[in-house]
């Protein structure tokens, strides 16, 4: 009964598929027993509910996991369902270089067939790889301050007796400035 329902609903997509455009939500992931299964998920308006609606129109597996192979899939599942690649109005993926790769990439052959497809990258994935780098360079310019910091402090008695000045207003136990040797690369250790 359950494949009965889902072969239903499935033949009612396609058929909302073949008639208006489409927007193409899709990912590959390997399984436990290494096979590549490539989710194809389909954002498209429901005229009867009058909303945007998102299905799950297939899970296939892949054997080619390149971005030609994963193309090749995706334009196969299609055209065997009669749905018109023309249909498509947006793309949206992950970030990796399979998916939007600029020069080759899945993004780059479907915007060879449809030119004005509009393509979006993974917001999470981009704030992951923003907030990767910027620990970096983070890291390093937090290292290089407090070297810079305790050279400042550790080359002058004045500049010291005003550190333990700081440290009793502030309430705070004193503590000794630290040799250059013992901070260096602290950062990057962390």
């Amino acid at each position: 009964m359950q494949d009965r329902i889902a072969h239903y609903e499935r033949n009612e997509i396609l058929e909302i598929l073949k008639k208006q455009k489409f927007s193409l939500l899709i990912d590959e992931s390997t399984a436990i027993s290494v096979t590549q299964i490539l989710a194809i998920v389909v954002r498209f308006f429901d005229e009867q509910l009058h909303s945007v609606k998102d299905a799950l129109l297939d899970a296939i597996v892949v054997e080619n996991g390149s971005y030609q192979g994963l193309y090749d899939a995706v334009k196969s599942t299609l055209t065997k369902e009669n749905v018109s690649m023309s249909n498509i109005l947006g793309f949206a993926s992950d970030n990796s270089s399979t998916m939007m790769g600029n020069k080759s990439g899945f993004h780059k052959l479907l915007g060879n067939d449809i030119p004005i497809v509009f393509t979006i990258g993974c917001v999470c994935h981009s704030f992951a790889l923003c907030s990767s780098h910027a620990v970096k360079v983070l890291l390093l310019y937090l290292d290089s301050f407090l070297k810079d910091l305790t050279s400042c402090f550790s080359r002058s008695t004045k500049r010291q007796n005003d550190f333990n000045m700081i440290q009793s207003v502030v309430g705070t136990k004193e503590n000794k400035i630290p040799k250059l040797s013992q901070i260096d690369g602290w950062c990057l250790k962390m």
